[in-house]
């Protein structure tokens, strides 16, 4: 009987600090969504993508095939979200991959691309109610591997490669089918993930001319024509992808230089607070991948690859589709107006750990640590604290490997950061 009432409490008490984890926690589990749909026909790496009139289009790329010498496939995939399929769209005219596609008045563009002693200037629009492609003015420099965004309805180039040490900024207006030169990348690089906010493009990551993968966040202001360095990402990588949803910038997978390896990062940019968050949250680890983003705060990450195919040649080459989808749940919603913030570098971490935060008004903040049951492990902090951004070390040395959870509480705002823990 003792053995019995002993098991029921202990039972009880599990079940306890499990609810309790979910009163806490319940939100940050259903922040995201990922749902797996069908392949795509053909592998592809080094694509690009878009979303036009419900439909996702997936441009060029490598399957690791050699045409004449050269990489680069000029197939256009076509998925239909209605009924879970692919199909087959007209081929652009230059095959290509590491080109730039753009959306613009529900005509998709294709530009530049290449790879090695090939790159294209190439520039065709596709109308998707004739169904086909057109040449356009060539972009003025031959390059691949460059960040494309439009704003106000122009499509702005920047950065990539070439065979020059020439970094253009270069702009396509679609109305007059012309190009015009504006000031290059502060540091130059290429490989980069790229998206637009707020009048502004983002040059994010990627490689310099010296080889070195970076970390930089590189900011281009359309109305002043100025760039400026943006907080750094909280991991250098190349050959990631990125875009925008409400007030974030979203940077998926990427690559680890110089072994180039593929990765499963989520890095979150906060434009109005410039910080970042990271997760450890891609279903499979990817790079060179290509994403289109619908008007419903979702995204499809579309392939990629493992490993960089150049260095590897047992590099596979992807065909998944994945479906990612922000949800409105979650206690960084609780009070969307406070934008308090948290990041935990390194993650996954060892034996210490930086954490950096950032409130928006004066007032206590208390920043607990709890483990994957919902028990409280440790408290870094409880104190007044003027409003900015704020760091402090956290020793993980003799914690036990798994997942644990940081939680910063600003008044009525939470949010909070998982960390994984290694030896």
């Amino acid at each position: 009987m003792k053995r019995h009432y002993k098991s029921l409490r202990y039972g009880f008490i599990a079940i306890a600090t499990a609810f309790l984890f979910f009163i806490i926690f319940q939100g940050t589990a259903q922040k995201y969504t990922w749902t797996e749909l069908n392949d795509m026909i053909y592998p592809s790496a080094a694509h690009a993508a878009s979303f036009l009139n419900g439909k996702v289009y997936s441009i060029g790329g490598t399957d690791k095939s050699i045409h004449g010498g050269q990489y680069g496939e000029s197939y256009v995939q076509v998925f239909n979200p209605e009924t879970n399929s692919w199909g087959t769209g007209n081929a652009i005219q230059y095959p290509r991959m590491m080109l730039g596609v753009a959306q613009v008045n529900g005509i998709i563009y294709a530009i530049g691309g290449g790879f090695s002693g090939y790159l294209s200037a190439a520039n065709e629009a596709y109308d998707p109610v004739t169904g086909v492609w057109t040449k356009k003015t060539p972009k003025p420099t031959a390059m691949s591997c460059f960040g494309t965004a439009v704003v106000n309805n122009k499509i702005y180039t920047f950065g990539g490669m070439n065979d020059n040490p020439y970094w253009p900024t270069e702009v396509y207006d679609p109305a007059t089918n012309t190009w015009t030169s504006l000031p290059a990348l502060s540091h130059p690089v290429a490989g980069m993930a790229s998206a637009a906010a707020n009048g502004k493009v983002y040059s994010i990551g990627g490689v310099d001319q010296n080889y070195n993968c970076v970390d930089l966040l590189q900011v281009f202001d359309v109305e002043t024509k100025v760039w400026q360095f943006k907080k750094p990402m909280p991991y250098a990588r190349f050959g990631a992808v990125a875009t925008t949803i409400g007030n974030k910038i979203y940077v998926f997978g990427g690559a680890v230089f110089p072994v180039n390896t593929a990765t499963k990062n989520l890095q979150i940019y906060d434009i109005e607070t410039n910080t970042w968050t990271n997760e450890e949250i891609l279903p499979i680890p990817t790079q060179w991948a290509a994403i289109a983003a619908t008007t419903d705060n979702s995204v499809y990450l579309i392939a990629g690859e493992n490993k960089c195919m150049m260095t590897y040649a047992d590099a596979t080459i992807y065909n998944f589709l994945y479906k990612f989808q922000v949800n409105s749940l979650g206690i960084d919603n609780l009070n969307a107006n406070n934008h308090c913030s948290i990041s935990v570098i390194p993650n996954p971490v060892n034996k210490q750990a930086k954490l950096t935060y950032n409130t928006t008004e004066d007032g206590a903040v208390i920043i607990e640590i709890y483990n994957i049951t919902g028990a409280m492990v440790d408290v870094l902090t409880n104190r007044f604290e003027q409003r900015g951004e704020h760091e402090i070390f956290w020793n993980t040395k003799d914690l036990p490997t798994g997942i644990y959870f940081c939680c910063l509480k600003t008044g009525t705002t939470k949010t909070m950061e998982k960390v994984i823990k290694i030896n």
